[in-house]
């Protein structure tokens, strides 16, 4: 991983591959190494494939306070302008979902299009007692995923411990509808 600084904070980012940019934005209760499957089959078809770590998850910098989705998104269109990536295809699952969708309404110059995957506030706020209730439904269901997930979490939870817990609010709370009306480019909702 490499490190970069861009305005109030560093992040961590892997550059692999050659071809069209793709940028993948590590949730904060995930970490970078989640999504090397990912990263890896997209290489292989040939993309440039930017996966980032933002300020307040894994090895990104802590956070004197927790950002709002607003602030996270100012700092990616940082890390673009800074890596000099235009045409981009932007990738965001669950709350970095949230980000993309911000980045495409309010900085689009460097985007070509965006992905935005089961995207947190997507429905409406919610409650935590339903978010926690849905997440323990799925254990059963899940259970190669939680035991893989576990170390990450763990390790943002102690890391990053107030961020992490003020983005599980801000993800159980939010609402991004009014935001995915806002964007001019072409976006996939999975």
């Amino acid at each position: 991983l490499h490190t970069i600084l861009v305005d109030q904070g560093s992040g961590c980012f892997t550059d692999e591959g050659h071809g069209s940019n793709v940028v993948i934005l590590a949730r904060p209760f995930a970490r970078l190494s989640w999504y090397w499957p990912t990263v890896q089959a997209l290489v292989e078809r040939g993309y440039r494939v930017v996966a980032v770590e933002m300020p307040g998850c894994g090895c990104g910098a802590r956070l004197n306070r927790a950002w709002r989705f607003e602030e996270y998104a100012q700092w990616l269109a940082g890390f673009l302008a800074a890596m000099e990536l235009e045409d981009v295809l932007l990738i965001g699952h669950s709350h970095t979902g949230a980000v993309a969708m911000n980045v495409a309404a309010t900085h689009p110059q460097r985007l070509k299009s965006a992905v935005i995957v089961d995207c947190v506030g997507a429905a409406g706020p919610r409650s935590i007692l339903a978010v926690l209730v849905g997440c323990a439904m799925c254990i059963p269901f899940e259970v190669r995923f939680v035991l893989r997930g576990t170390p990450r979490l763990a390790f943002n939870l102690a890391r990053h411990g107030r961020n992490f817990l003020v983005q599980f609010w801000r993800s159980v709370r939010a609402d991004v509808r009014p935001s995915a009306s806002e964007g001019a480019l072409p976006v996939l909702l999975a």
